[in-house]
């Protein structure tokens, strides 16, 4: 089975953090996103500013094991 890659915004806390365990117990590859990088596996950018999600996307798609996201 080929590897998925998922974005996950606001995956810091809440639903987001809960929707990021749950993939990746799957075995899913998760690229997180939250107003602060907490962790490695996190993209930290601000949404109010307007390019901000071409730069998460840009970045996601740069630290997929595949180069896409699922």
């Amino acid at each position: 089975m080929t590897q998925l890659t998922a974005l996950v915004t606001g995956s810091s806390r809440g639903i987001g953090a809960a929707i990021k365990s749950a993939l990746a117990a799957r075995g899913v590859q998760v690229i997180g996103h939250a107003s602060k990088a907490h962790d490695a596996e996190t993209i930290g950018a601000d949404l109010t500013d307007p390019t901000a999600a071409s730069r998460i996307w840009e970045e996601a798609l740069a630290r997929s094991a595949h180069g896409r996201i699922d």
